[in-house]
């Protein structure tokens, strides 16, 4: 006999064979409870992705802040490098020429006075 009655089996194991409806009533349920231990790891497992994406999606919104910030940063550095620059050019040669003017020229004190307000002398 092939049926698990005539092996000698039942729901518990080796023993006195069961009545096929009880045998039947105890596969659901092992089935069910498989089933569900089933569902639920499938459960975590997805829970799990899911919070790995996130964590993944808010180091790349990181990543994207970080380097933001460096161009932003890049970016006001260059502008106060040009601005200096454009500043500077200007004011060297008034601070020259203000010099010049007061080796060079005879200038009543009212004048000397503004010529040494904008030299470095």
């Amino acid at each position: 006999e092939n049926s698990a009655e005539g092996r000698g089996f039942d729901s518990n194991g080796p023993g006195p064979a069961a009545a096929p409806g009880r045998l039947r009533a105890s596969m659901f349920s092992e089935i069910r409870s498989l089933h569900q231990a089933f569902a639920e790891a499938i459960s975590s497992v997805g829970r799990a992705a899911q919070e790995r994406a996130r964590d993944a999606a808010r180091a790349l919104e990181i990543q994207r802040s970080e380097e933001q910030a460096l161009e932003l940063l890049r970016s006001k550095e260059m502008f106060f490098a040009m601005v200096s620059h454009e500043m500077r050019t200007p004011l060297t040669a008034c601070i020259g020429m203000a010099e010049i003017l007061l080796e060079t020229t005879e200038l009543d004190p009212r004048q000397r006075e503004c010529a040494r307000s904008i030299s470095c002398r």
